[in-house]
């Protein structure tokens, strides 16, 4: 049962939409939480990730392993989210609004 009485691909589409939304403002939350890890690493330890240091002691080079893995899993969300953003969201909009919609398919609805 349809809480607002939606037609199906209405419904599918909204429901589309919403899902890429929620990912996108998901992989920002995760970019701005390993983006705060790496500004403390660097204000607290002085490391930055990929940088050249050498002689560290034994503790600094997990940190700095640490720190690389975690640039490495912001790049990839920060990717996944100008995709999801930039291609994903307005392909799901192009398909639906070229293929699925029908001309005068909301008529019906508002004449209730």
């Amino acid at each position: 049962m349809a809480i607002f009485n939606l037609p199906k691909t209405h419904d599918e589409f909204y429901t589309l939409q919403f899902l890429i939304m929620f990912l996108i403002g998901f992989g920002i939350n995760v970019y701005s939480n390993g983006q705060a890890t790496l500004i403390f690493m660097q204000n607290e330890y002085d490391i930055k990730p990929d940088s050249s240091v050498y002689n560290l002691t034994p503790q600094y080079e997990m940190l700095q392993k640490y720190t690389n893995q975690t640039k490495y899993r912001n790049d990839w969300v920060q990717y996944v989210i100008l995709i999801l953003y930039f291609i994903v969201s307005p392909g799901v909009s192009f398909y639906y609004g070229f293929f699925v919609f029908k001309k005068g398919q909301w008529d019906d609805y508002n004449n209730v």
